[in-house]
């Protein structure tokens, strides 16, 4: 399947150019810059020099007529990219210049009366710039792309003054044979094209010089741009290193807890079996109560696909427990609608994602005006746990980066999001991200609800 894309600045930019250049011939004509008045001077009081400022503004004539007609194609060629599969077909652009700007010249003559000689030089600029359109240089700022298509153009034009290059295609304009006939006229074709040539190898020295400069500052900026992804590659992949080393050092730390927490257990059960103290046996009843908790802990942690039914009541106050030492009471508000629902999830790793949300909530607002709102709502079997706030906002680009690892909007580690929807995922939940820039942000956790008796 075929598919177009285009870049609207550049193609309306040289839309306009091409219209520029079919209708500047209405107005900008050679009474303009005075040529033939200069032009009769020159042959009346026989001076070379007029002879030269009168090539000189018929250069200039053309290149404000003409250059926007090749800009503009250069530019239409560049926005487009036509790919098919995936794949880019590089000669259907190259294309647009060989039809716009034949056509364009051929206009003019039916509708200003003025013929354009799309001769030799016009065929060298027509290659260029496809030469150009080829070495595609996307990262080049646009005056410097009009330089490198305008100095060349320049030189060319100097060559229809030439009068040994008239059988071969060059100056066949009505202008630059008066020229030449005038410069044959005053005994000075040779003055003539000395001036012509050595202008022309000026210029076409230094368009050569500044192209070559353009693609070594291309390729350079492309080299920079390949360093700069394959730094965030390798800082992305030490964070997931390091994550995973420091996941995997955890787990080992909690698996030793579990030999203490067994004692601590099986202590406190023989303990019950030989005390009658009734308060004693009440300390004891916590304590047993605590050990096992704690060993579920252990197991949520060590055992990422562990699940237990709870329910958001009981959720909530474990969420509540965690946040008590960061966020302030007077910026949280609290919105529970379901404390009865049910769900079944790893406990201390949503409880973690969740903390995560709020974490980044904490950071985003005002601590004077901020509010962050945790809520629950339960509707067609869904609960939805929500974390709102009315801090900074993110705008497009940064809510389709949020999840990335390694990305981040404060200057974090970027893991936090990353691990709130990993964890959301592997719970068969889902997690959705709206925000508004300096309007503030809402996340969205929506759990399955289970029926069952909460243990």
């Amino acid at each position: 399947m075929i598919k177009i894309t285009y870049c609207k600045k550049q193609l309306a930019l040289g839309l306009i150019l091409l219209a520029y250049a079919l209708l500047c011939p209405a107005f900008l004509t050679e009474q303009t810059l005075g040529i033939y008045r200069t032009f009769r001077q020159a042959l009346e009081e026989g001076q070379i020099s007029l002879l030269f400022l009168c090539v000189v503004k018929v250069v200039l004539l053309n290149c404000l007529r003409s250059v926007p007609n090749y800009l503009g194609s250069f530019l239409l060629t560049e926005s487009l990219n036509i790919s098919r599969d995936g794949q880019t077909i590089s000669f259907w652009p190259a294309l647009i210049p060989l039809c716009i700007i034949p056509s364009i010249y051929f206009l003019i003559e039916p509708l200003y009366g003025i013929k354009y000689s799309f001769g030799s030089p016009a065929i060298l600029l027509v290659v260029y710039v496809l030469v150009l359109s080829h070495l595609n240089l996307f990262s080049v700022s646009l005056p410097q792309k009009i330089i490198a298509l305008t100095t060349p153009y320049m030189g060319i034009q100097f060559l229809d003054v030439v009068p040994g290059l008239t059988d071969y295609g060059f100056g066949q304009g009505e202008i630059s044979s008066d020229i030449k006939s005038g410069a044959l006229a005053m005994g000075c074709e040779e003055e003539l094209t000395y001036f012509a040539l050595a202008i022309f190898l000026v210029l076409v020295l230094c368009s050569a010089i500044h192209l070559q400069l353009l693609v070594k500052d291309h390729r350079v900026q492309i080299e920079t741009e390949r360093n700069r992804r394959m730094t965030e590659d390798l800082y992305r992949a030490r964070l997931e290193m390091l994550r995973l080393r420091s996941v995997g050092e955890a787990q080992s730390l909690v698996h030793d807890l579990k030999t203490p927490l067994n004692t601590i257990r099986g202590l406190t059960d023989l303990s019950q079996m030989m005390e009658y103290n009734p308060l004693i046996l009440e300390y004891l009843e916590r304590i047993s109560r605590a050990s096992e908790h704690m060993s579920t802990m252990v197991s949520d942690i060590l055992d990422e696909d562990n699940q237990s039914k709870i329910s958001v009541e009981e959720f909530f106050h474990s969420i509540r427990m965690n946040i008590s030492g960061f966020l302030p009471e007077e910026l949280l508000r609290v919105q529970l609608e379901c404390p009865k629902a049910v769900v079944s999830i790893n406990q201390i790793r949503m409880v973690r994602a969740v903390v995560n949300l709020l974490e980044n909530a904490r950071r985003a607002v005002d601590p004077e005006i901020g509010i962050i709102r945790l809520s629950a709502r339960s509707e067609d079997g869904i609960v939805h746990i929500g974390v709102e706030d009315n801090g900074i906002g993110m705008n497009q680009e940064q809510l389709e980066q949020a999840f990335e690892i390694g990305w981040s909007g404060t200057g974090s580690t970027g893991m936090g999001l990353g691990y709130v929807r990993q964890e959301v995922e592997r719970q068969s939940g889902t997690i959705c991200l709206n925000s508004v820039p300096a309007q503030g942000t809402l996340a969205v956790i929506c759990l399955k609800e289970v029926t069952g008796d909460v243990p």
